[in-house]
């Protein structure tokens, strides 16, 4: 893959918790439910290319390898507007 030519990129990372029992008899508990990443790209470039570039990304992603598979729910978007990856 070539360099490409991105003007800005910015990702929000929103993390799904709950928590359940009780802490006086000694049940409470912290449950991951999943996380939402939206990624924003500004860019002249081919969506296509950015689709790949995203591809990329997920496959290389330590953090998402380490969670349970469903509970990454990513989105990209480019230009603003919403790209099916």
């Amino acid at each position: 893959m070539k360099k490409l030519v991105l003007r800005d990129v910015h990702a929000k990372a929103v993390a799904h918790c709950l928590f359940k029992g009780s802490v006086l008899e000694g049940t409470k508990e912290g449950v991951f439910e999943n996380i939402h990443i939206d990624l924003m790209i500004e860019s002249e470039e081919p969506v296509e290319k950015i689709q790949e570039l995203a591809r990329l990304t997920r496959r290389m992603c330590i953090t998402e390898a380490a969670l349970k598979p469903g509970t990454v729910i990513k989105q990209h978007y480019l230009n603003g507007q919403l790209v099916e990856v």
